[in-house]
């Protein structure tokens, strides 16, 4: 489920970056005939997919655990009354 960068107003940020990781980056942009800012752009929507995937999938694991001890405990309270008939 990527998400494509959408055309339309676009505003500038300015951060530091260190030297070494510029240059990297400079580097790998180049090697994929990317402008240095579509390749911090994509690099960044890739960023911020990976980080919902984990929360979302943090999100689904903390359900299955609730619903699965919620499932655990209604059995057994229908083994108790089950085993009086």
């Amino acid at each position: 489920m990527s998400t494509q960068i959408q055309p339309g107003k676009k505003e500038r940020v300015n951060f530091l970056i260190p030297h070494e990781l510029l240059h990297r980056a400079s580097q790998t942009a180049k090697e994929y005939h990317l402008t240095l800012s579509d390749f911090f752009r994509q690099a960044l929507v890739k960023s911020i997919e990976e980080l919902e995937r984990k929360k979302r999938d943090r999100e689904i694991e903390e359900a299955c655990r609730f619903y699965y001890k919620a499932d655990k405990q209604i059995a057994a309270e229908w083994e108790a009354a089950e085993s009086k008939v």
